[in-house]
């Protein structure tokens, strides 16, 4: 089975080491991934290059504080949220991105607010549930733009973990 590229970067992604750049090359039997990863301050940045030349850098701010100025129309800043964490990815012509942000809403209305977008879109429903501590709703196309947002209630506030893209693999 043939280990996506860009599957590798974010499972790597959580990795730490205490020096301020490493390399590290993963073999598989489909071939071999090099990642260097820096560090400045808070912001971790990999680079995934594999043996035929793909690459995909992903980007994590766990303190980023801004929603992203290039966000689709399915995936734009929640009104009144607090942005907690932004991590980035960009691979094969695919920008995706995962942000965490808090708000006083309830979970069910953060997930209706990202079906509306997403129904607005075009993108099919995948999955929806809610209840009233917590909520799900996952939309898009096979190889296509998407949207998931997970939102939990946790001590008078909602905790929301969005993750969209612009497109699928190989688009």
């Amino acid at each position: 089975m043939r280990t996506p590229l860009p599957l590798l970067a974010l499972a790597l992604a959580a990795c730490g080491s205490s020096t301020d750049t490493d390399t590290t090359t993963l073999s598989t039997g489909d071939g071999s991934v090099t990642i260097t990863t820096a560090r400045d301050g808070d912001t971790t940045t990999m680079v995934a290059k594999g043996a035929g030349g793909e690459t995909v850098t992903t980007s994590i701010d766990p303190g980023g504080s801004s929603w992203p100025a290039d966000a689709p129309a399915h995936a734009p800043a929640y009104p009144g949220a607090k942005v907690t964490g932004v991590m980035k990815s960009v691979g094969n012509g695919v920008i995706g991105r995962r942000l965490t942000f808090e708000t006083t809403d309830a979970p069910a209305n953060v997930v209706a607010f990202y079906k509306s977008r997403a129904d607005k879109a075009g993108l099919p429903e995948l999955a929806t549930m809610t209840n009233d501590t917590m909520g799900l709703y996952s939309a898009g196309a096979e190889r296509g733009a998407a949207v998931i947002i997970q939102a939990s209630r946790n001590e008078g506030k909602t905790v929301a973990l969005l993750t969209f893209s612009n497109g699928g693999v190989g688009r």
